[in-house]
């Protein structure tokens, strides 16, 4: 059943769902057939064609060798491997620790490509220590050669008190903001 379950979708919406599906399978399995994607899903191989050619163009996933075939007695014509494609795109994650600030970048699969680390100091404001998080997060880019356009996603932590419907920390008592 789709997730919202009486909210109302549109094709964009099952679109979203099915690729994110797609690619939380590749990266669960490592490699898989469209057959297997298909049956796993419970989609239509059509379904897993028209995604996977739009992957494939984007550079997120690659078609390399074969799986073993899922049918009777494995006949049938070899099925083609997909697979991610680690570097087609990144993670930044930041974490504000007190004292000290950590950034990473990861690939696809998780893999840490770059960090780095900086201290501050316990008196510096928010603002300050997040602007220079980013400026490591650039540096870190340029350092790699990474275009920034690969970067889907920045995840930040920081201990405190978080207001769940904002995502906003209000009190970070051992950072002292």
């Amino acid at each position: 059943m789709w997730p919202h379950h009486g909210t109302g979708t549109n094709n964009s919406d099952l679109k979203s769902h099915n690729r994110s599906a797609v690619l939380v399978a590749l990266l669960k399995q490592g490699r898989a057939s469209r057959v297997q994607l298909a049956q796993q899903l419970r989609v239509s191989s059509s379904t897993i064609t028209n995604l996977i050619t739009e992957l494939s163009s984007l550079g997120i996933v690659s078609e390399e060798g074969n799986v073993q075939n899922a049918g009777p007695l494995g006949v049938g014509r070899p099925q083609r491997a997909l697979q991610l494609v680690p570097q087609a795109r990144y993670g930044v994650g930041i974490h504000i620790d007190v004292g000290v600030v950590y950034v990473g970048i990861c690939d696809l699969l998780g893999h840490l490509v770059a960090s780095e680390r900086f201290e501050h100091d316990l008196t510096q404001d928010w603002e300050d220590v997040l602007a220079r998080a980013a400026a490591s997060v650039q540096e870190l880019i340029d350092r790699h050669d990474l275009r920034r356009s690969s970067i889907v996603g920045v995840g930040i932590a920081a201990s405190g008190l978080v207001d769940s419907r904002s995502g906003m920390n209000l009190l970070a008592p051992n950072l002292g903001w």
